[in-house]
Order: structure tokens, then C-alpha cells, then sequence
């Protein structure tokens, strides 16, 4: 390997690895600012700053009040009972950032996060394969 093309993949590889950093952050901003499917979410804290309504959460402890949640959620199909299908909707802009802009922001933030992931694993790769 080249110092050009070793230096061109360090570079590259912290790039991406701030990139993602900030992509998680980014998705934790905008969930944050959901108001949640009940119109509840975003409550008012007490005088010791504890939140006067308690969150609603899953078996997970994710919390199960943001529209994101239930975009993402599978519906099972398929022609029997014995063979069930996942069926993922496809989350567009006319449809789901109507619901909720934030939730969708986050969506969006979370696809270009996924792609960082796969480019950061090409780079991983190059690099791996370049030192023997």
C-alpha cells in the first residue's frame, strides 16, 4: 500500500467514524422533540426536575410513544398461518413526515447513518486487505 492511499483511508475512516457519531446524536435530537403519538410526550418537570407524566415503554425499555417506532414495526402477512411474512412499510415524506417531522428527520438520519456503517466497512476492508 501507498502512503497516499494509507493516509486516504485514515482519513477517511475518521471522517466517517465522526459522521456517525454525530448521525447518533442527530436521531437522539430530533426523538427528543417528537410529541409522541399521544401528544403527551413532551411533559413538564417537577420543582426537582423529574417529569410529571412517566414515559411509556416497551419490554425493551425503548420508549413506545414516538410515531417512529410504529413506522418501523412490521405488519405480518402472507397467505397462511404457517408461513407468516414481514411486511416493512416503505416511510415517505407525503405520508409519514405529515405525522410527525421530527420522527421523520430522525428516519432520515438514520438512513444516512446506515449508509456511513457500510462505507466505514468498505474502509475497514481496504485497509485490512492493503497490509498483507
Amino acid at each position: 500500500m501507498t502512503p497516499e492511499k494509507a493516509l486516504d483511508l485514515v482519513g477517511r475512516y475518521s471522517a466517517l467514524t465522526k459522521d456517525i457519531k454525530a448521525l447518533k446524536a442527530r436521531i437522539s435530537d430530533c426523538l427528543d422533540q417528537c410529541h409522541g403519538i399521544s401528544g403527551e410526550r413532551r411533559f413538564p418537570v417537577d420543582q426537582w426536575g423529574m417529569p410529571v407524566r412517566q414515559q411509556v415503554q416497551d419490554a425493551k425499555g425503548f420508549d413506545s410513544d414516538i410515531h417512529l417506532g410504529t413506522w418501523y414495526k412490521p405488519e405480518v402477512g402472507g397467505d397462511s398461518y404457517d408461513d407468516p411474512v414481514l411486511v416493512y412499510e416503505l416511510i415517505i415524506l407525503e405520508k409519514h413526515g405529515i405525522q410527525c417531522k421530527h420522527c421523520y428527520e430522525a428516519h432520515l438520519a438514520i438512513e444516512g447513518r446506515k449508509a456511513a456503517r457500510k462505507e466505514l466497512a468498505h474502509v475497514k476492508g481496504a485497509m485490512t486487505r492493503s497490509t498483507r
